[in-house]
């Protein structure tokens, strides 16, 4: 997985296609990598509201690994963006009502 902070955001269908604005090698072994297809992956905001991004997915051939194009909106393995998660760690009153206490909880010991 790569996290990227230079892309842009491009709605189709009321969903978002990330895009990295400069050309990345592979994190392992440093070669070109080929465009293998995208991911759809769906992010709760602050705000609670559902946002639907299609990440690109990247095969390296010199390594045999896939690699997902990850947007620094996004935290690896989990489905609340980067700002409800900062809001809970900084215990805002922000954090979506629809987030379950459990969830808030696991957020603060993580």
């Amino acid at each position: 997985m790569i996290v990227i902070s230079d892309y842009t955001l491009e709605e189709k269908n009321g969903a978002y296609h990330v895009h990295s604005n400069e050309k990345l090698p592979c994190p392992i072994c440093q070669e070109e990598m080929r465009l293998l297809g995208t991911k759809q992956r769906k992010l709760q905001r602050a705000d609670g509201t559902w946002m639907t991004l299609y990440i690109r997915r990247f095969y390296c051939f010199t390594c045999k690994k896939v690699h997902h194009e990850l947007p620094d909106i996004i935290v690896p393995y989990k489905r609340h963006g980067t700002k409800a998660i900062e809001n809970v760690i900084n215990n805002d009153d922000e954090y979506p009502p629809v987030m379950e206490e459990s969830t808030v909880n696991r957020i603060q010991n993580w």
